[in-house]
Order: structure tokens, then sequence, then C-alpha cells
């Protein structure tokens, strides 16, 4: 039989977003790195569009990007999306782990 731990499923929203980020420096109360730049409103308002226990990659509409092949993960495609205050439309990947 399996646990109750085993079948658990991570409530978390995770949006990665292609890209640099601007600028890098200490935060004010944690001192651990913190990142700015569009990157990083592009990846939260990825995040955002996410349900709970979801992985989606946005990749901008105005790079190149080839889509990476891995065994331990596939990308399906799911929509495209202009975010508020973004100029560029982002295509979205729904991002699974694969199975075994």
């Amino acid at each position: 039989t399996t646990s109750k731990l085993e079948n658990a499923r991570l409530n978390v929203k995770v949006g990665i977003q292609k890209g640099s980020f601007l600028s890098q420096g200490p935060h004010n109360v944690t001192g651990r790195a913190d990142y700015f730049g569009q990157v990083v409103n592009r990846a939260a308002r990825v995040a955002v569009s996410c349900v709970p226990g979801q992985v989606i990659l946005g990749v901008p509409d105005d790079e190149e990007y080839e889509i990476p092949s891995s065994k331990m993960f596939w990308l399906s495609y799911l929509r495209k999306e202009k975010f508020r205050g973004m100029s560029v439309t982002s295509t979205l990947y729904d991002c699974f782990l694969q199975a075994g």
C-alpha cells in the first residue's frame, strides 16, 4: 500500500520565464539575492496564471527559443498570453515530470 505522503501533491504555483535579469542585489531584510528586471516581472505573472500544483514555462514571442527535450520532463503547449503591463505576448507551456 502507498502512504498518504507518497500520494501528496505540492500545491505550489511555479512560473518560469526565459530571459536575463537586469540586476541583482541583497534583499533589505533577509540579505538573500534579490533579482530585478522584466524577466522577473514576467515570471511572476506566469506564476499567477498557474493553478495549484502547476508549473508553466513562458517564452516571449519576440525571442527565438528551441524547446528543450529531456528524459526528466516534457512540455505541452498551453496558450499565448499578453500579460498586463507587458508589451510582448508570451507562449506558455505546461511542464510535466516524466513518470518512472
